[in-house]
């Protein structure tokens, strides 16, 4: 029971071991347990935190909202090497909720990524997403991906030309 208590209170193991030592007279078998415990106490409380990728560990969420990464990747095949403009991006859940995003400027070169951090109201699943293009010429659009504080990231494959105007996206909703 204290192996637990102190373990919780973030004692290093190295520390745990001594104070066994110093205050536990046993017979060998039963130290050795209380020892290989300990450490497998160590090892898979490492192995539980280092599973968390980056972008979740980035992302938030508060009582007043959310955290999401919108990352939109550009085509290698583009025909002009950059455009500049601005985008409006909508994206929402089943439920209609949505979130809109107003001018992400930019430039969009070919074969590249961008990435913006949004803070809005929290939403469920995304499963739509729309956007809206003013500025240059045409340009190929390859990947559109949102990543969510309590959901998975989805991704949404455009690889078509994003012209003047608008909504271009998805809904899969329903």
């Amino acid at each position: 029971m204290s192996l637990l208590m102190c373990g919780k209170a973030n004692i290093r193991s190295s520390d745990l071991i001594l104070n066994l030592l110093k205050h536990i007279t046993m017979n060998g078998v039963n130290l050795s347990l209380i020892l290989t415990f300990s450490f497998m106490i160590v090892v898979s409380e490492a192995i539980k935190s280092s599973k968390l990728n980056n972008t979740q560990q980035h992302l938030q969420m508060d009582e007043k909202g959310c955290s999401y990464l919108v990352i939109i990747k550009t085509s290698c095949s583009s025909p002009f090497n950059i455009a500049i403009g601005e985008m409006d991006i909508v994206f929402g859940d089943a439920h209609g909720n949505q979130i809109y995003v107003p001018h992400l400027d930019g430039a969009f070169e070919d074969c590249s990524a961008h990435t913006y951090e949004i803070y809005a109201p929290c939403i469920f699943q995304i499963c739509r997403v729309y956007l809206y293009w003013i500025g240059d010429a045409a340009w190929i659009l390859d990947t559109l991906i949102i990543h969510n504080y309590l959901y998975l990231p989805v991704t949404f494959y455009y690889n078509t030309y994003i012209p003047n105007g608008g909504p271009y996206g998805f809904d899969y909703c329903n």
